[in-house]
């Protein structure tokens, strides 16, 4: 039978703590590191702060879980008082995408959902992407972009993720879709794709931060869900404004630095139609005045 062994220890002896348990044969061991979360104008930021005690657990298989933690104790000549041990039970990491509900008209389901009637769907199967409707950030732009025609237009989605955004732009009929992901997303998107019969996805892998523009032809809708600095410096790198794209899709942005997103947009002729809050999340729609 396994047991989870959860021993308190300060921070910065934890990986040394590591290295014991390894040369003894307890290679299954981890930890949560402790961090702090602050504000900053992108949304948040995130710091390892070293004077804070953290558990480590330990999954160990043993018939006697009162003379390992005896043995364990001894190791990292720890107190048994204070070490804790209860049954492990392994738990599916990946657990499956429940149904989303977007608004009265759409929802997000897996195939293994049956349709909510009267209720139109958008198909997904989650393989690790961003977008999976779990967001508010990711419904809001669901919300915009259902309640569009896209007909005959082509859109490009910045951190598509699963794909999610540029097939809700092919189910309102948009002609030409381009999927660019920082990372490594062609096989989730053509397969999200495949189960909602769109095939006018054109996936790229690019860091449009850092890599020379390229010419994508007319745009008439750029969605952005990723955060407020990053958006900028992508619009700065790629030029879209010379390329006169008529709607920005923009989210991923803190209610508290959309000020600063409002500014840049309106100093390159563009206003607000149409913005969504949710917690502190702000999801922007932009058209060229």
């Amino acid at each position: 039978m396994e047991y989870e062994f959860i021993i308190r220890l300060p921070f910065p002896t934890v990986e040394e703590a590591i290295e014991k348990l390894a040369i003894e044969g307890y290679y299954n061991a981890f930890y949560d590191q402790p961090i702090e979360v602050s504000r900053n104008e992108n949304g948040y930021d995130y710091e390892v702060t070293e004077d804070q005690d953290v558990d480590l657990h330990v999954i160990i298989p043993t018939e006697n879980a009162s003379d390992t933690t005896k043995k364990l104790a001894r190791l990292l000549d720890h107190d048994t008082g204070q070490i804790k041990n209860e049954p492990y039970e392994l738990q599916e990491w990946q657990q499956p995408i429940p149904r989303i509900e977007v608004d009265e008209e759409w929802e997000i389901v897996t195939p293994q959902h049956d349709p909510t009637p009267g209720k139109k769907q958008i198909l997904l199967e989650s393989m690790g992407g961003f977008g999976t409707g779990a967001h508010v950030t990711t419904r809001d732009c669901l919300r915009v972009l259902l309640h569009n025609d896209l007909t005959s237009q082509s859109v490009m989605d910045i951190g598509t993720g699963s794909g999610i955004l540029s097939i809700a732009a092919a189910k309102k009929n948009a002609e030409k879709m381009i999927a660019i992901d920082i990372q490594p997303s062609e096989r989730e998107v053509y397969a999200n794709a495949e189960l909602n019969g769109v095939e006018r996805i054109e996936v790229q892998q690019k860091d449009l931060i850092n890599e020379k523009p390229e010419s994508y032809g007319k745009l008439d809708w750029v969605f952005i869900n990723i955060g407020t600095e990053e958006t900028i410096q992508i619009l700065e790198q790629q030029f879209f404004f010379k390329n006169e794209v008529e709607h920005f899709l923009i989210s991923g942005v803190v209610e508290w630095s959309h000020g600063k997103l409002l500014d840049y947009f309106e100093r390159y002729g563009y206003e607000a139609v149409e913005k969504h809050i949710n917690d502190e999340w702000m999801t922007i729609h932009f058209m060229r005045k």
